[in-house]
């Protein structure tokens, strides 16, 4: 399996290189055997889960750790890097956000706005390295049977949330470069982008390729907290954004589908696995879908998100979101389970379980 994305689904990348956004301490990964790993959660996150519900015997490694080498690869390797999107220049900045005089305060001392990002591995590069690990397998395996091991193979793809939430939504640099954008002549390029990536992934010999939507950021304890003067629901507007993406993007992978000889290619509907999720939580056993485990500020705890050895919440198996962005672990459990054996209604046009058994 080969994993390639964002922090939903890095595994330690970003503890290898020079960056501001790490989960190399705790109280993330406090449910992982007490161990900060770089996964944003206090335990798996969702790509863990689908390995082991493959039957993988190992998570797939980070790319970037030095022990990924060898037969440490022979299962897939984990691309994903925290903070990177579609685009090549997401990721550039990090921005500071000033909801109220009070969380401007404590912005002003504890983050820097419009911080260069030196750290990030963008999805066109993560794919770059995944050539360097094809490259490793023909010397291992062989031509022949290092191309059947990639086109057995699932790759998962899950990428989109920083382009909306650290670009598009807060356009505070790039001298308004992004402000510049209409809302669908954005939603386009993204789209276009991303089937680029695909179709690179595709020549490079991926056969089997489950994409993510975004999910709903308007839902995130960060947008409640500074977008939701009432206190109810989620933020209306990201959501309506990014499930314009989605649809887009959907019809997008149907047209690959019937493009590219040989290509599976699925769309899990992340946004409306996890906003049911949030909607009813007592239906899957929660109790809270509003607030950050971890976190600090705003209605939610989701302006300012978890910091070292920060407290957290006792109830995180009762709790939908660890931090200001990202799921628990019990909910990644649920998101993963229902991308694994979901209907077409949640997974279109196959599941992955579907999907490895071809």
């Amino acid at each position: 399996m080969f994993i390639f994305g964002d922090s939903l689904l890095d595994n330690g990348n970003n503890n290898h290189i020079i960056s501001l956004i790490k989960a190399n301490f705790l109280p993330y990964g406090i449910d992982f055997n007490s161990t900060p790993t770089g996964r944003f959660s206090n335990g798996r996150n969702i790509g863990d889960i689908v390995a082991e519900e493959l039957g993988l015997r190992q998570f797939p490694p980070p790319y970037l750790a030095p022990n990924s080498t060898g037969n440490a690869i022979l299962q897939g390797v984990n691309y994903a890097s925290a903070l990177s999107g579609i685009l090549e220049e997401t990721g550039n900045f990090l921005y500071g956000f000033l909801a109220n005089d009070i969380t401007n305060a404590l912005l002003n001392n504890i983050l820097l706005t419009n911080i260069s990002m030196i750290g990030r591995v963008t999805l066109q590069r993560q794919i770059l390295f995944f050539g360097e690990t094809k490259s490793q397998l023909i010397n291992m395996l062989g031509e022949n049977k290092a191309n059947d091991l990639i086109s057995n193979s699932i790759f998962i793809i899950s990428a989109g949330s920083n382009d909306y939430l650290n670009n598009y939504l807060f356009p505070l640099s790039f001298d308004h470069f992004y402000y510049q954008w209409k809302t669908k002549t954005f939603r386009d390029r993204l789209v276009q982008t991303l089937s680029h990536h695909i179709k690179t992934l595709y020549k490079m010999g991926a056969r089997k390729i489950a994409v993510a939507g975004i999910g709903p950021l308007g839902c995130t304890p960060f947008l409640r907290s500074i977008l939701v003067e009432s206190g109810r629901g989620c933020a209306l507007g990201p959501n309506l954004l990014v499930k314009d993406f989605n649809d887009r993007t959907r019809e997008m992978i149907t047209q690959l589908n019937q493009y590219l000889p040989e290509l599976f290619i699925i769309h899990a509907d992340t946004f409306a696995i996890l906003y049911d999720i949030v909607a009813h939580p007592h239906k899957y056993g929660f109790t809270n879908s509003k607030d950050a485990c971890c976190g600090f500020g705003g209605r939610y705890n989701g302006i300012i998100t978890c910091l070292p050895f920060m407290e957290y919440c006792q109830d995180r198996r009762k709790t939908v979101f660890w931090d200001a962005y990202h799921p628990t672990e019990a909910a990644n459990i649920v998101i993963a389970k229902a991308i694994l054996n979901g209907d077409l209604q949640r997974v279109y046009p196959m599941n992955i379980v579907q999907l490895a058994n071809l």
